[in-house]
């Protein structure tokens, strides 16, 4: 398969021509991000849940776990499905985890199991099956075994949606003695939410003395965020690691035309990202970031933007270790869907992120990163005597 590969990095060189203060995070639309004031626009072709398809990889990773559950809706209740039914389903995500999944070898080498040998396991499992319930708690048991937040089953039985209440995405703070934490909750949600606070904070940044951004706990959506924000902060470029994709029909329909590395047949060339400056002002005091171990996804790609950005400090634990640009794929059967990784991304030192995570400068229990940070910022803040 010789294609000619879709421009997976576009948004990075638009960025790069693009006038001060004008990002695009999109290169499927087009968007612009401007963090000018107070209340900035953010790229209009960025829709604020992450991992939906059509979004630009690098502006929208992923889904926050526990929030998107049920990513294709039914309209109505189907009824039960027959025996015949649920082996040919389960058959049917068996062979979309074979040419979609791109973290199934790895897991395999990492956890030390054989692919083969749970696939006919567990579709024995589903033969034997006497009910719906049944072969859904097979199948979240099959899926559990791969220890992936970006890889799930979802069914959906017709009942009404819970919309949960979510804390504000971006809270900032400032200190009596000019440290600035702009806690970062989430990264999905109302667009105008990340205009509103992420602006804020750079405002307020102008006459602050340091700047602390506290992710932890933080579940991922749309990186694009976090992108037009650091890129406004620094002085000079910053690497995003490198991303292979797993080519598939569904990643061929996502990005268009792929090219195969002919080293590594059936997977793209490694890419590699950059984010460049935008802003004529850049941040001179010292940064931390805070991140744990609920750290995940799209919050992950963010820790990557700030260890390797040279200005920031990580404090905390080691994140989650997950991310995959997952697809959606809805099921043949059941009123629901799969959703399966497709990429692999290794942050600019080589390290996957993939099961092992973003690991910070200082570690220390998450609930004292925050005391950690501010002490070493106060002891540089602190005048020499």
């Amino acid at each position: 398969m010789k294609k000619n590969i879709f421009a997976v990095f576009i948004i990075l060189a638009a960025a790069a021509k693009a006038p001060a203060l004008d990002l695009n995070f999109d290169g499927r639309t087009g968007g612009s991000a401007s963090f000018s004031g107070a209340t900035p626009a953010l790229p209009a072709g960025i829709a604020a849940a992450g991992g939906q398809a059509g979004l630009n990889p690098l502006s929208g990773e992923t889904v926050a776990p526990g929030v998107f559950e049920i990513p294709f809706r039914a309209a109505s209740r189907r009824a039960p499905l027959t025996a015949a039914e649920r082996e040919a389903e389960f058959l049917f995500i068996l062979g979309k985890m074979e040419t979609v999944y791109s973290h199934l070898e790895n897991k395999q080498r990492l956890f030390g199991f054989s692919y083969a040998a749970i696939r006919s396991d567990y579709l024995s499992r589903v033969r034997a099956a006497g009910s719906d319930a049944e072969y859904r708690a097979a199948v979240q048991s099959f899926i559990r075994l791969f220890s992936d937040p970006h890889l799930g089953a979802y069914f959906y039985d017709g009942l009404p949606q819970q919309n949960p209440q979510l804390p504000p995405a971006v809270v900032n703070t400032l200190t009596g003695d000019g440290i600035l934490i702009t806690r970062v909750s989430r990264l999905y949600g109302e667009q105008e939410e990340f205009e509103k606070g992420l602006g804020e904070s750079l405002e307020m940044a102008k006459t602050a003395r340091a700047l602390v951004v506290d992710m932890r706990g933080n579940g991922g959506g749309n990186d694009g965020y976090t992108r037009a924000y650091i890129s406004l902060l620094v002085d000079h470029p910053i690497p995003t690691g490198k991303v292979t994709i797993k080519i598939s029909s569904e990643t061929l329909a996502r990005y268009g035309e792929l090219e195969e590395d002919p080293e590594h047949p059936g997977w793209t060339p490694l890419s590699s990202g950059m984010i460049n400056p935008r802003g004529d002002s850049p941040f001179r005091g010292p940064v931390a970031m805070l991140v744990d171990g609920r750290c995940v996804s799209s919050c992950e790609g963010s820790a990557v933007m700030f260890k390797f950005s040279g200005m920031a400090r990580l404090y905390g634990e080691t994140t989650m270790g997950s991310s995959g640009y997952p697809v959606t794929i809805p099921l043949p059967y059941s009123s629901g869907s799969v959703r399966i990784p497709t990429w692999i991304q290794l942050q600019p030192d080589g390290t996957p992120i993939e099961d092992h995570g973003i690991e910070p400068h200082v570690i220390v229990e998450s609930a004292r990163a925050l005391d950690a940070a501010l002490m070493d910022i106060r002891a540089k803040l602190a005048p020499a005597r």
